[in-house]
C-alpha cells in the first residue's frame, strides 16, 4: 500500500473510532456455508418454485424442512442420517431419482418408490450428490468433521423379571453352545451396557430384555437376542445385533444407543460374531423366530412389508418407533429385519390398522390414509405423508387383477397387465394391500361376515315417539318405544342397498313384550348373533340390561335393579356395549350421586364379569358428572362421552380409558373455546359444547355428533374426527390453508348453526357410508323436536340415502349386525407417553409427572399456538383435591356455569428441579389437580375432574425436552414454530425420563 493511502486509511479509521463506530468482524466461514448451503440454495430454496424455506405469512416450510440455514437444517436431524433398512438419509432419498436407489429387503432388491413433490433435482452421479453424501456421512456438522463416536448412557434400571405375557417360550436347548455362550459372554455385556429403562429394559424397544433373574427370563433374553441374528444362508455379518453397535466407518448402521465397537477386530465384537454363527447353526425352535405363520402373515412379510419400506413408510420421521403417531414400524437394518421386528410390524398393522370386518379394503386406516383424499371420487382421508399408496399413471380407483402371475422384474408398469405381488418394481401398492386384506379375511373366515352381493345382515334400531330429551335425561321415562330388527341387503363393497322386513324384536322378552316400554342403545356381540340393550316397562322402574339371542330366539334380563333408589338417585343401567372378550361395559347410576350442574342421576362406567356375570360389576370410572355412550376402539380402548362440570366450565367431550383401567384420557372436543395459554383471550376450538355418540369408524376416524347444550332431542352436526391430526381450531380451518383439519363436518348443510336438519347415532357401514338418524324437520334445534329417519350418509359429500322411516315415529340408535374379528384389549405399558401399569388394588394410585408446568398448559388449553411454560416458572408444588358430590337437588350453585362445588384438599407435594414429580394420589376418586407457587398461590387449577384407579401407575405427558419430539405432531411445538416439530432418537423409550423417574413416590402432605 502506498504511504498516502496508508495515511488516508489511518485517518478514516481514527474518525470511525472517534464517532463510536466499529467495523463488523467478517462472518466466519465454515464447511457448511461454503460447500453445503450453496447446494440447498440452488436446488431447494431459491429455484423457480421455492419449497424448503419458511413462508413468513404462515410460519410453515413445505415438508416441515427449512433448508435456508444450518440452524434450520439441524432441527431435522432425522433427514440427515441413515435409518433402518434405507441405504441413504431421507434428504438424499427425496432428492435422487428413484431408479438410482436400491433398497435391499432380505434376499431381494427393490427400486425405491420414495417420491418428492419438488421432483428429483440431484443425480446420484453428480458433484452435488457426492458433496452432500460425504457431509452426511461425516455427521452433517458445521465443520464437516465426524465427531468421536461413543456409546450413549441410558437412564434408570427398572426391569421386569417375567417375559411379556403374549410370548410363548418354546423349547430351548440350554446345553447348546449358542445358549451357554450367550449366558457366559453375551448377556453380561448386554446387562452392563444396554439394560436401562430408556434402552433395552423398555418394553417398547425392538430389542426388549427382561431382568434375566429367572429361568424364564433367561430363556426369553436368549430367544430375543437370537432373533436378531441373520437366518441361516445369509451372511452372519448382516445380523442386526452385530451391525447396530458397530461404527458406521466399518459398515455399522444407525443405533440410537451410540457406538460400542469401533472395529470389527474388537475382541468382544468378534466373540459376538462367533456366537451369531452358533445361533445360525442352532435348531431354532423358539416362536419368535421359528413359528408357524398364517397365510396372511407370510404374504405380509413377503409382499406388504417391502412395499411399505420402498414407499418410505418406515422412515424415522414417518412411522418409526420415534414417530408422532400410533403406527410404529420397526426399522430393521440394511437388508435385514429380525423375526421379532417383523412380528411386531405385522401384528400392529393387521391388528390396529386393517379393517378386516368389512369386505372393502379402502375402509382400512392403513389404506384409507394413503390413497387420494381429494377429488370427486376419492375416498381417502387426510394423511400428512400424502397418498403414498397411489401409483404413478394410475389410482386406487382402477380395478386390481384377480390373479397374480409372474412378470419380468424391472418391467415398466402397465395397468392393463396382471402382475406379481412379489415384484416390487411392477406391483401396484394398493393392489398388494387389497390382496393381503382378502387373504387375512380368508384366514378368519369363521370370524367375519362374508358380505357378498345379495347377502343380508340384521339391522337393529329403536323406534320411539319423537321427544326432546338430551342424552343425559335418561331418567325421564319415554314410553311407546320398541326394539326393531330388519334385513339389510348388501351390494358391492358392502353397501346397504335396501332394508326390509321390519319387525319387533321384543316378542321373546318376558316382562317387556306387550307392555309400554322405554328402550335404548342396542349393540351387537362380536359374533353378530346377540343384542344387548337397555329397557324398562313403566315410569316407576329403572333401565336394566337385556340380552336378545337373535339366532336362538331367546331373551333374558341381565340386571335386576328395577329402579331401586340409592342415595336418593334411581339406579339405571344403560348404554351397554360388548367387549371383545364377551363382557359388557355399561353406564350405571348405582353409585347413588347426583350430577353437580343438572342434579340428574350420575352415571359412571361399569363392566360385567366374565360370562356376563352381573353379580358384582366392576366400576371403571369415578367422576361426579355422567359418563355415557361407551364404545370400543379397534385397539381395545374404551371411548365415551364425559360430562365435565365445574363452576366456570361445562363441556361434554370425548374421553378414553384403557382396558386395564389406566389412563383416563382426553380424546376429542375438550373445549368449545380455548386460550392459547399466553393470555385469556378465547378462540374457537371445536366450537360446540357437546360431543356425543362417539364411535370409532372402520377407518379409525371417530364418528361424532356435535351440538350445544340447548339442542333438543340429542340432535347435532354429524362430523368425523381424525385423531392423528390433533386439536381442531375452527378459526384456523377457515383462514389458514396450511392448517390440517382434524374435524370434518360430513353434511355441511346441517351444522346446527345454519341450514336444515340434525343428526344422531352414527354407525360405520361396511362401504364407508355412515348409518345415522336424520331429522329433516329441524331448522331451530333449540325449539324444535326432531323426528328421525334412518339414512346412509356419504362421508365425503354428505349426500343422504333414505333407508327406513315411519311417518310418525323416530328411528334412532341403528346398528348393523356384522361379525368383528378385531378383538384387542389395550393393556398399558411403561415408557409410553401416558404409559403405566395396573397394579394390586390399594387406596392410592401413583402418578409420575415428567413435567408438571408443561402438562398444566395442556390441561387448560388445546390450541396449536405454543405452550406458555414460562408462565409457570414459579411452580413449586402440585396440590390435589377430592371433589364432593352435591348433598341433594337444593345444593347451592356457584360460578358462571352454576355448578355445585365442594372440594376437600388432600395435600400437596413439591416438584423436583426439572418440574417433575412422582406422587401417590387417592384412587377411585374425582380429583382436581392444582399447580401452586411457594406461597401456596394457585397458578393453575384444572377445570375438570381426573381420576386414577386402584393400584394404577401412570406417567401423564412428556417433559419439555421431549415434547416437540413426541407430542408436537398433534399439539404443535412448545415455541409454536412448526419447524420445531421433529422426531428425536429414542423418544419412545425415553418418554418418561425425569429427575423423579427412579425416586420413590412422594406422599401428599
Amino acid at each position: 500500500m502506498r504511504p498516502q493511502m496508508r495515511t488516508a486509511m489511518i485517518v478514516v479509521l481514527g474518525a470511525l473510532a472517534a464517532s463510536g463506530c466499529r467495523l463488523k468482524k467478517p462472518t466466519e466461514q465454515h464447511f457448511y456455508e461454503e460447500h453445503i448451503q450453496p447446494i440447498f440454495n440452488g436446488f431447494c430454496t431459491n429455484n423457480t418454485s421455492p419449497c424448503h424455506k419458511v413462508d413468513p405469512a404462515t410460519g410453515v416450510a413445505l415438508g416441515n424442512l427449512d433448508l435456508t440455514s444450518f440452524e434450520g437444517v439441524q432441527k431435522r436431524r432425522d433427514v440427515l442420517r441413515k435409518y433402518g433398512v434405507y441405504p441413504l438419509p431421507l434428504l438424499l432419498l427425496k432428492a435422487v431419482p428413484e431408479k438410482e436407489v436400491t433398497i435391499t429387503y432380505g434376499d431381494r432388491n427393490f427400486q425405491s418408490e420414495i417420491r418428492h413433490a419438488g421432483g428429483k433435482p440431484i443425480s446420484s452421479n453428480s458433484d452435488a450428490f457426492y458433496e452432500l453424501k460425504r457431509w452426511l456421512e461425516q455427521g452433517a456438522n458445521r465443520d464437516g468433521i465426524l465427531p468421536a463416536e461413543v456409546a450413549d448412557q441410558g437412564v434408570g434400571r427398572g426391569c421386569t423379571s417375567a417375559p411379556p405375557a403374549n410370548v410363548k417360550l418354546g423349547t430351548v436347548d440350554t446345553s447348546s453352545t449358542a445358549y451357554t455362550t450367550f449366558q457366559n459372554d453375551i448377556w453380561p455385556y448386554l446387562q452392563q451396557n444396554c439394560t436401562y429403562s430408556t434402552c433395552h429394559y423398555s418394553p417398547q424397544a425392538d430389542f426388549s430384555l427382561s431382568c434375566g433373574d429367572t429361568a424364564a427370563g433367561q430363556l426369553y433374553n436368549f430367544a430375543v437376542a437370537a432373533s436378531f441374528v441373520a437366518p441361516m444362508g445369509d451372511a452372519v455379518e448382516g445380523s442386526e445385533i452385530l451391525m447396530r453397535p458397530l461404527t458406521s466407518l466399518k459398515g455399522g448402521i444407525n443405533h440410537t444407543g451410540g457406538v460400542f465397537f469401533t472395529s470389527r477386530d474388537d475382541a468382544t465384537w468378534t466373540k459376538w460374531r462367533q456366537w451369531a454363527l452358533d445361533v445360525q447353526g442352532y435348531a431354532q425352535t423358539h416362536p419368535l423366530f421359528a413359528e408357524t405363520k398364517s397365510n396372511g402373515r407370510v404374504f405380509f412379510e413377503q409382499n406388504v412389508m417391502p412395499k411399505l419400506i420402498v414407499r418410505g413408510c418406515a422412515l424415522e420421521g414417518c412411522h418409526s418407533p420415534d414417530g408422532f403417531n400410533d403406527y410404529r414400524l420397526r426399522p430393521g437394518a440394511l437388508g435385514f429385519l429380525s423375526q421379532g421386528a417383523l412380528r411386531r410390524n405385522y401384528e400392529a398393522t393387521v391388528g390396529e390398522f386393517m379393517a378386516l370386518d368389512t369386505v372393502d379394503v379402502k375402509q382400512s386406516r392403513a389404506v384409507k390414509k394413503t390413497i387420494l383424499a381429494l377429488g370427486p371420487s376419492s375416498v381417502g382421508i387426510t394423511h400428512r405423508g400424502s397418498a403414498v399408496l397411489e401409483d404413478e399413471g394410475t389410482t386406487s380407483d382402477v380395478a386390481c387383477p384377480d390373479t397374480f402371475p409372474s412378470t419380468t422384474m424391472g418391467a415398466k408398469y402397465d395397468p392393463t397387465l396382471p402382475y406379481d405381488p412379489q415384484d416390487g418394481n411392477t406391483a401396484r401398492a394398493f393392489c398388494v394391500l387389497k390382496e393381503w386384506h382378502r387373504i387375512e379375511r380368508a384366514d378368519r373366515a369363521a370370524s367375519v361376515s362374508a358380505m357378498a352381493t345379495g347377502d343380508t345382515l340384521p339391522l337393529a334400531f329403536v323406534s320411539r315417539p319423537p321427544n326432546g330429551d338430551n342424552l343425559l335425561q335418561f331418567d325421564t321415562y319415554e314410553g311407546g318405544a320398541d326394539l326393531k330388527l330388519a334385513d339389510a341387503t348388501l351390494g358391492a363393497d358392502g353397501v346397504v342397498t335396501s332394508v326390509a322386513n321390519v319387525k319387533s324384536a321384543l316378542t321373546p322378552c318376558v316382562g317387556l313384550a306387550g307392555k309400554d316400554v322405554d328402550v335404548r342403545g342396542p349393540e351387537w356381540s362380536y359374533d353378530g348373533t346377540k343384542l344387548v340393550f337397555a329397557a324398562r316397562a313403566g315410569a316407576t322402574s329403572g333401565l336394566d340390561l337385556w340380552l336378545l339371542d337373535v339366532a336362538g330366539g331367546t331373551c333374558k334380563q341381565l340386571t335386576t335393579d328395577n329402579g331401586r333408589l340409592v342415595g336418593g338417585a334411581r339406579v339405571h343401567n344403560f348404554d351397554p356395549v360388548f367387549s371383545p372378550d364377551g363382557r359388557v361395559v355399561f353406564s350405571s347410576t348405582r353409585a347413588g350421586t347426583l350430577t353437580p350442574k343438572l342434579f340428574l342421576p350420575n352415571a359412571d362406567l361399569f363392566r360385567s364379569g366374565a360370562n356376563l356375570d352381573f353379580s358384582n360389576p366392576q366400576q371403571m370410572t369415578f367422576l361426579l358428572a355422567s359418563e355415557i355412550g361407551a364404545a370400543f376402539m379397534q385397539d381395545g380402548r374404551v371411548s365415551f362421552t364425559a360430562e365435565k362440570a365445574t363452576p366456570d366450565f361445562y363441556q361434554l367431550s370425548g374421553r378414553r380409558i384403557n382396558w386395564d383401567l389406566t389412563d383416563y384420557h382426553p380424546l376429542l372436543a375438550q373445549r368449545a373455546q380455548s386460550t392459547t395459554t399466553f393470555d385469556t383471550k378465547l378462540y374457537p376450538s371445536i366450537g360446540y359444547q357437546q360431543a356425543t355418540e362417539i364411535r370409532e369408524g372402520l377407518d379409525r376416524n371417530f364418528l361424532v355428533v356435535l351440538s350445544d347444550a340447548t339442542a333438543k332431542g340429542a340432535g347435532g352436526a354429524l362430523a368425523t374426527f381424525n385423531r392423528s391430526i390433533g386439536p381442531f381450531q375452527e378459526d384456523r380451518a377457515l383462514t389458514d390453508v396450511t392448517f390440517v383439519k382434524s374435524a370434518v363436518y360430513v353434511d355441511k348443510g346441517a351444522t346446527v348453526a345454519k341450514g336444515t336438519g340434525v343428526y344422531r347415532s352414527p354407525f360405520s357401514l361396511p362401504n364407508g357410508e355412515i348409518l345415522a338418524s336424520y331429522a329433516a324437520n329441524v331448522t331451530d334445534p333449540t325449539t324444535q323436536i326432531p323426528k328421525y329417519d334412518l339414512v346412509a350418509v356419504n362421508e365425503k359429500t354428505g349426500a343422504r340415502r333414505p333407508l327406513v322411516s315411519d311417518p310418525t315415529l323416530s328411528y334412532v340408535e341403528g346398528a348393523l349386525g356384522y361379525k368383528r374379528a378385531e378383538t384387542l384389549l389395550f393393556q398399558n405399558l411403561p415408557q409410553l407417553v401416558f404409559g403405566g401399569s395396573a397394579g394390586a388394588p390399594s387406596g392410592n394410585g401413583q402418578m409420575h409427572f415428567p413435567d408438571v408446568p408443561l402438562l398444566a398448559t395442556l390441561l387448560g388449553a388445546n390450541l396449536r399456538h405454543g405452550r406458555n411454560v414460562e408462565g409457570f416458572k414459579d411452580a413449586a408444588a402440585l396440590k390435589v383435591y377430592i371433589d364432593q358430590p352435591p348433598p341433594g337437588p337444593g345444593a347451592p350453585l356457584t360460578g358462571t356455569e352454576k355448578v355445585f362445588s365442594s372440594r376437600q384438599a388432600v395435600g400437596k407435594a413439591p416438584l423436583q428441579s426439572d418440574g417433575s414429580l412422582k406422587v401417590f394420589v387417592p384412587a377411585n376418586k374425582p380429583l382436581i389437580l392444582e399447580v401452586v407457587d411457594a406461597n401456596d398461590t394457585p397458578l393453575f387449577t384444572m377445570s375438570e375432574e381426573h381420576q386414577v384407579t386402584s393400584g394404577e401407575a401412570i406417567t401423564p405427558g412428556a417433559s419439555r425436552v421431549m415434547f416437540d419430539a413426541i407430542c408436537a405432531g398433534c399439539h404443535g411445538s412448545v415455541s409454536g414454530q412448526e419447524t420445531d416439530v421433529a422426531v428425536k432418537s429414542d423418544t419412545l423409550t425415553s418418554a418418561s425420563a425425569s429427575a423423579s423417574h427412579d425416586l420413590s413416590p412422594a406422599s401428599l402432605q
